[in-house]
């Protein structure tokens, strides 16, 4: 009886000390990974403790399967001032030439300019409400501009709207230096925050993560290059890299007065919105009139061929898609796996047929190679600008056109269709009577 007690003591002994030296492990690598992430935080306020301006331009390349999809332009600038901090950021056009948004935000108020849509829209941050399709631009202007640069937002955290910039602060795992082309770097290695990819038709939401290694120069603290891939990989491989370029930290206020002059007549004819009147851009569209711009405006095939609405008959889904839209490749994916033997798609034997419109490039490259993974070549067309004659209140957004070229549905959620198909046949009763 002894010997058992003894040897079941020894046992219990022996699972105290392993569970003691786990929880020890498990502590001392959340005690290390919370160094790490300190000193991240670190040198990103040293960083502001050094500069109260900082502009650059962002350079994000987007890859699936190693082959480039997209590249993304923006231009930003900082003013580092305590309370009084500021994040000014542009949209640029594939080539960098052309200004097609520019978004302002402080503490206090949050200005865009939407150079394509030719609207003005200005928020109080105090009173912003949360619904997607009115706060969109807001939602959405922090993460497209700095989705991996936390690093230059982190010491504006606590001066700006909070939940814009909580989950760009990232959980930094481990760092290490090396040297690259004679520079050294401290490289850190962490994940982001998770965000969740939503499936229209079934209602699915998915959580997604970044592993994300960011590149700081150890002599000057300047982050100039993000690499990161995506998990779990939704869109087969996807990863980004981001390259900051033409850094400067001279003051930048005479160019941001420049462009959030109002009284400047060259937006004389833009439309002026604000939180309690947001511009349609950011809502739905309300069944715009189908003017004759619109029904004649060019529509490209990947081959080089023009067409138009005007000169397609019958009932039309139009399908606004950008190659810089994820969910909008993963869309047209769906759309690939709907044909049937003969190689029609399923709203076609419905009697509708599909113009899946990319109005933000005309690069028939790129496009070619993402309508040919996803199959979809046959109904995918080039309209670059075409959102100034028709509103596109968000990417994957749908209107249903009759034959006769009226608007008769609308929706950025096309789910199993049958909402689609409900408009189609009540509009079809209503115009036999």
């Amino acid at each position: 009886m002894g010997k058992t007690r003894k040897k079941e003591r020894r046992v219990v002994g022996i699972l105290l000390l392993l569970v003691i030296l786990i929880v020890f492990m498990v502590w001392f690598g959340l005690m290390a990974n919370k160094g790490q992430r300190k000193q991240y935080e670190t040198i990103a306020m040293d960083f502001v403790s050094t500069y109260d301006w900082v502009s650059f331009e962002i350079e994000q390349k987007h890859y699936k399967d190693d082959i480039k999809l997209w590249e993304v332009h923006n231009r930003v600038v900082l003013h580092y001032d305590g309370d009084n901090s500021a994040i000014f950021g542009e949209t640029l056009s594939e080539d960098g030439g052309r200004i097609i948004k520019s978004c302002y935000m402080d503490k206090n108020k949050y200005l865009e300019i939407n150079h394509d849509n030719q609207e003005i829209t200005w928020y109080d941050n105090k009173k912003v409400f949360w619904d997607d399709y009115r706060s969109y631009g807001i939602a959405q202007f922090v993460p497209n501009i700095f989705y991996f640069l936390s690093y230059y937002l982190y010491p504006m955290q606590k001066t700006m709207r909070r939940g814009l910039l909580n989950y760009l602060v990232v959980d930094v795992t481990n760092q290490e230096i090396l040297t690259i082309k004679d520079k050294p770097y401290l490289k850190f290695h962490g994940v982001s925050n998770t965000a969740y990819s939503y499936n229209r038709k079934t209602g699915e939401r998915t959580p997604v993560y970044d592993e994300v290694d960011w590149f700081v120069d150890e002599r000057t603290g300047i982050m100039d290059s993000v690499y990161a891939v995506r998990y779990p990989l939704e869109y087969e491989n996807r990863k980004d890299y981001v390259c900051v370029r033409n850094m400067s930290f001279l003051n930048q206020q005479w160019y941001l007065d420049s462009i959030l002059d109002f009284n400047n007549p060259k937006y004389k004819k833009y439309s002026r919105y604000n939180s309690e009147n947001p511009p349609l851009s950011n809502s739905y569209s309300n069944n715009k009139i189908m003017t004759n711009d619109l029904l004649n405006y060019p529509l490209v095939k990947i081959e080089g061929r023009k067409t138009s609405i005007a000169e397609t008959e019958g009932w039309i889904l139009l399908n606004f898609w950008s190659i810089n839209c994820s969910p909008c490749i993963a869309h047209l994916k769906e759309l690939g796996h709907e044909k049937d033997s003969l190689g029609y798609y399923w709203l076609e034997n419905k009697g509708v047929k599909i113009m899946a419109i990319n109005h933000l490039s005309n690069n028939a490259e790129l496009i070619a190679s993402i309508t040919e993974k996803t199959s979809t070549s046959d109904i995918t067309y080039m309209a670059n600008g075409m959102g100034s004659v028709i509103n596109i209140p968000s990417l994957g957004y749908c209107y249903l056109i009759s034959p006769n070229k009226q608007i008769v549905y609308e929706t950025y959620n096309l789910g199993d269709y049958s909402e689609l198909l409900r408009a189609k046949s009540n509009y079809e009763k209503t115009t036999a009577k």
